[in-house]
Order: structure tokens, then sequence, then C-alpha cells
């Protein structure tokens, strides 16, 4: 399954966020951020359709970034367990939907699936379920059971 090229930017920006914050691993957390600067990507307009403030969920999710201890002139951060478990998840949905690519529309629904994540506690918090997400994507709930 391949991503479209909207999707390699976001994921592209939240290595950037990682590395930024001088972070070892790039997790849930940056990967939910970089949707969120991303008004034209599937994943950002979802979250409107679903109405979320994406302000307050920009404010959660900051609350949760916090610099790391490793120094800038190390290697690019690399994607943790959660974070490849997010990607796989996601292009899982896009196969499943027998859609052409994998969108940040599919990451966000990935992000809500990896329940003990930052980022699905920042989407919970802000007001985001899982059936919500479903409902926006116009999926049968047991397609993705």
């Amino acid at each position: 399954m391949t991503r479209c090229p909207i999707t390699d930017l976001v994921l592209t920006q939240a290595q950037e966020t990682a590395q930024e914050l001088k972070a070892r691993n790039i997790g849930t957390r940056h990967i939910l951020w970089a949707i969120t600067q991303n008004e034209t990507c599937g994943g950002y307009q979802l979250l409107v359709r679903c109405e979320i403030n994406i302000t307050e969920l920009r404010q959660i999710l900051s609350s949760r970034m916090r610099y790391g201890n490793r120094k800038k002139s190390q290697s690019a951060a690399t994607y943790n367990l959660r974070g490849h478990a997010v990607l796989n998840e996601a292009e899982a949905y896009a196969a499943a939907r027998k859609a052409a690519s994998a969108g940040t529309d599919h990451l966000v629904f990935a992000l809500l699936k990896m329940r003990d994540s930052v980022a699905c506690e920042a989407l919970e918090r802000a007001g985001l379920l899982l059936d919500d997400v479903i409902e926006q994507m116009g999926e049968p709930l047991e397609l993705v059971a």
C-alpha cells in the first residue's frame, strides 16, 4: 500500500517536530501534531467535520510535548513501536476500504485505535470518538471490528 503525497509530507513534518524537540523517536503525538498543522490534509478535514476544536486539540497536545535530552547532531528520529503500529494500521485500514493510497484520515483512524497512546488520549479529551470517525468516513462498524 502506498501513501498519498500529503501523508508523506505530514509524516516528514512529524519527524521534523520530533527532531526539533530532540526526541529519540517519532510517536503518535508527533504524527497528530503534524496533522493539526496541515489544514488541507484529509485528517485535518476529518477532525473539522467531527467538530473538533483544532486549537484546543493543539493545546492538549502541546501540554504533552516535551523536549528530549539528545543532542541535535545525533541521527534522525525514527518511529517508535506505536508510531510503526499506527502506520501499519492506517495502511491496513486504507486497503480494507479499497483506497488507492493511505491518507491522513486513515492515520486519524489508526491513532484512535491506539488506545494507550498520547494521541488517542488527546483526541478523546478533545471530544473525538472512534465511532465519530467511522461515521464520517462512511464505514460499517463490522469492517473495523
